[in-house]
């Protein structure tokens, strides 16, 4: 075979697997994001201090080969609009507490209810 084939076929390969590999990170960020968790089972809601907002907990149950997981939404109660707020994993309680009107405690996390989120995946 030519050195030029070669050289082809190894770009060929390269590019198809730089292709496939973003293609498979695309599918990750968007399949396993905060809008396609669990629901879990109620634990406790904690409304805020102004009443705008409220916390819902909730516990997703581990199985054989999964650890339990806490996952908590935040609802505006003017719009009725619905956000997940945190995820966390090997974790089965939810200590929940609001140090304003918009920023809330959960497991040790701060999370301004308008804007951020916890995701433990994204720090592992």
């Amino acid at each position: 075979m030519k050195k030029h084939h070669v050289i082809i076929i190894v770009c060929t390969l390269v590019s198809c697997m730089f292709i496939l590999g973003a293609f498979g990170i695309f599918l990750i960020k968007h399949l396993s994001g905060m809008n396609n968790l669990p629901n879990g089972d109620y634990i406790e809601s904690y409304e805020s201090p102004n009443g705008e907002y409220v916390v819902n907990s909730y516990l997703c149950s581990g199985n054989a080969t999964v650890d339990f997981a806490v996952r908590c939404e935040v609802v505006n109660n003017k719009t009725g609009d619905t956000r997940n707020i945190y995820w966390e994993y090997h974790c089965d309680t939810a200590d929940v507490s609001w140090v304003d009107d918009n920023t809330v405690l959960i497991n040790g996390h701060y999370l301004n209810v308008i804007t951020d989120s916890y995701d433990w995946r994204e720090y592992i």
